[in-house]
């Protein structure tokens, strides 16, 4: 993972009363290690320092009682414009599989019409697994 978002900011969620009940997030931005590396970025509450996206910095949250890892992954040189996405599509309310396979051809076509300069997609179908 740290090979692939480098610059990525990261913000770490605990459950705090247990794995069932709704989880708390934490970046710690305020003040890292030494052994984690900085992401400077500016938000609309200001100048901030999250941690990078490293191993060192996944092992020293995990050891610290973080659960989950995650980030909004900005460009590089935008932070408030995303550098990654992932668009997650599921049945829900009954729908049939068919209709989900239909919903993703639906993504292929448009995204396949998107401009030569945008982003680069990659539709992907995860069969056999629940998400």
């Amino acid at each position: 993972m740290a090979q692939n978002f480098p610059h990525a900011p990261l913000v770490f969620s605990y459950y705090v009363q247990g794995l069932g009940s709704a989880p708390s997030f934490s970046s710690n931005h305020d003040v890292l290690p030494q052994t984690v590396p900085p992401v400077h970025v500016t938000t609309t509450s200001g100048k901030h320092d999250y941690p990078g996206c490293a191993a060192n910095t996944i092992l020293y949250y995990v050891h610290s009682g973080a659960v989950g890892v995650h980030s909004w992954t900005p460009s590089p040189n935008d932070p408030g414009a995303v550098g990654f996405a992932r668009i997650l599509f599921k049945p829900v309310a009954g729908a049939q599989q068919s209709a989900l396979n239909d919903a993703l051809l639906v993504l292929r076509v448009r995204l396949a019409l998107r401009p030569a300069s945008g982003p680069r997609p990659a539709p992907m179908l995860r069969r056999g697994r629940r998400c």
